[in-house]
């Protein structure tokens, strides 16, 4: 069996391909949440302590 020409292997690569994209767009939607949310945590505890 061809796998360069096998219409599925390439629908199944794009698949795979497109879930690990996803994956990475999640993962760097939620990292940057928690940054922000670790920032204003500490930003408002600097804001108290003053």
């Amino acid at each position: 069996m061809n796998y360069v020409n096998n219409p599925l292997s390439q629908f199944k690569q794009k698949s795979e391909t497109l879930k690990a994209s996803e994956f990475f767009i999640l993962y760097d939607v939620s990292t940057s949440y928690i940054i922000t949310l670790t920032f204003d945590i500490i930003y408002r505890a600097i804001y108290l302590l003053a």
